[in-house]
């Protein structure tokens, strides 16, 4: 049975004085979205209520006072507004009533190449929005064009006004539960090298760079990564190796190798280049700075060859072919960022600027508890906020301490699944990192294996630093049934590890593309690493 937030009925009345219009269906376990009405002087909303869980503890109810006053200090009409914000009385749910907005998303409206001239008036209203967020003291980390609406224009001499959506309760979702927003491969595409990065401080800068790959979509209508182009086959290693370590074309011959045949402005390369620079210090220093550069680019003539690209089109009235709501975006985008991504928490928790094999797979083992490491970063875990703290995304502040916890019951639990099969491959464990809490439960774990039957080698300890957590490594893609077993075990003993197989292989490629690569090396008969991680 749905929970009570979760299933508000048309017609209803939700926090004394909004009217539930319809539902808006979303794949979020932490939010439910809803097209409202304030009762009274009936405009309408679009209602987003938060999992009252996320207000539990103390520093829940101190960040939800935060972002409540967040809105006000943004000062741009190009970011969603917040009409009224509160905690139901009822459900105990917190919940934000934004403006409802009637337009189309970014990349409805620019699905074929835009000119540049219209092309330069969204992008100046994007930047006004943002250098608004970024002077108070926020990033907004989710850039996209599925994050901005372009919606009729609600002022004398526009055509359009565009709005960046909702993005401050994102970041929170994303630090009360890292699996919460789901993985969208989709998401990486907008991301920064240094958002993949666990414990780095992500800033203004990260904004930039999306900045200019947005300029490039509007510009071409291709989004400028290749494995974009294949979304369906896009892996979360696929991407970061792009992103992060891959050499990075001219914004004019990528444009070329996706077939985009309408001419890039002169200059655009050299600008663009200084957006996506991988060092921040090389890029824009500012969204002023970066969007300044832009105008005089794009208020040239830009010659134009294909078929595809358009004269500017008014988006109101007749235009706008496709209305949709503002809410209704937010249920179809990603409204993540790199950091829910669970594959990317991985990759970048050991170290991985992503460069690996498209066809390394993850998994996720689901568990009703957490792991639980002695770290000032929370680990990814179950549902339950007070049970299992999320990874924090790179802007949300650390959790406290917490001990690495392993139960006599779950102990018992591990020894009954591993007893049950023949033994497989010795066993290699390692510590990531010096860790009194975590070298002691490896220890705990040797134990076991060995009571066991099983064949082990002493306790490793690697340099890597890892986040929180416990991480199954198999050597190959198919691996043995016992490996599964291992899995099963440590699940059983609600330890909820993280599962990547095919390792020996992305190893072996990350070795040769960069000797510098620590990682976790595989001995010729290992089979499967359980590492144990730790805190930044």
């Amino acid at each position: 049975m749905a929970e009570p937030w979760r299933a508000l009925s048309e017609q209803s009345t939700f926090a004394g004085s909004i009217r539930i219009v319809r539902s808006l269906q979303s794949a979020s376990p932490r939010r439910a979205l809803y097209l409202a009405e304030q009762t009274g002087i009936g405009r309408a909303c679009a209602l987003r209520v938060l999992d009252p869980r996320l207000i539990s503890s103390a520093p829940g109810k101190a960040r939800f006072e935060e972002l409540k006053a967040l809105r006000a200090r943004i000062k741009s009409d190009h970011v969603v507004d917040v009409v009224a914000a509160g905690v139901d009385r009822t459900t105990g749910a917190p919940w934000f009533a934004l403006d409802h907005l009637e337009g189309e998303t970014l990349s409805a409206h620019a699905a074929a190449p835009l000119p540049p001239a219209e092309a330069l008036e969204i992008l100046w209203q994007v930047a006004h929005g943002l250098a608004a967020i970024h002077e108070a003291g926020q990033v907004h980390g989710t850039l996209d064009p599925s994050s901005i609406i372009v919606a009729d224009s609600r002022y004398a001499g526009s055509d359009f006004t565009v709005t960046l959506l909702d993005f401050w309760t994102s970041a929170w979702l994303r630090s009360a539960d890292a699996n919460a927003e789901g993985t969208d491969v989709a998401s990486l595409f907008w991301s920064a090298p240094e958002q993949t990065e666990p414990g780095t401080a992500v800033s203004a800068a990260a904004d930039v760079w999306s900045f200019g790959l947005l300029a490039f979509r509007l510009l071409t209508g291709k989004v400028y990564w290749k494995s974009a182009a294949q979304p369906d086959q896009a892996t979360p290693v696929g991407v970061l190796k792009e992103v992060s370590v891959a050499d990075l074309p001219r914004a004019s011959r990528r444009a070329s190798e996706l077939g985009v045949e309408a001419s890039l402005p002169e200059g655009f390369d050299g600008w663009f280049a200084r957006c996506v620079a991988r060092s921040i210090d090389d890029r824009f220093q500012s969204i002023r700075q970066a969007v300044d550069a832009l105008e005089p680019i794009l208020d040239r003539e830009a010659p134009v060859t294909s078929s595809a690209a358009r004269a500017p089109r008014r988006v109101a009235g007749p235009g706008l072919k496709h209305h949709v709501s503002s809410l209704y975006a937010w249920a179809r985008s990603t409204d993540v960022v790199v950091p829910a991504v669970l594959a990317v928490l991985l990759l970048a928790a050991f170290g991985v600027r992503g460069h690996s094999r498209a066809r390394w797979p993850w998994s996720r083992s689901r568990s009703a508890a957490p792991v639980v490491a002695a770290l000032p970063s929370p680990t990814p875990g179950a549902a339950a906020p007070a049970a299992a703290p999320a990874a924090a995304a790179p802007t949300a502040d650390a959790g406290a301490p917490r001990p690495v916890t392993l139960t006599d019951s779950g102990a018992e639990a591990i020894a009954t699944r591993l007893g049950s099969i023949p033994r497989g491959s010795p066993v290699w464990i390692t510590v990531a990192a010096a860790d009194p809490a975590a070298e002691a439960m490896g220890q705990r774990l040797l134990g076991i294996f060995e009571r066991a039957g099983w064949r082990t080698h002493p306790l490793g300890h690697s340099e890597v630093r890892a986040r929180p957590g416990i991480f199954l490594f198999a050597a190959e893609e198919q691996s043995p049934a016992y490996v599964e077993t291992v899995e099963r075990a440590l699940t059983d003993a609600h330890l909820a590890p993280t599962v990547a197989r095919g390792y020996r292989s992305f190893y072996a490629e990350m070795r040769r593309d960069n000797p510098s690569y620590r990682g976790f090396p595989f001995e010729a008969d290992q089979t499967f690493l359980i590492v144990l991680g730790r805190g930044q």
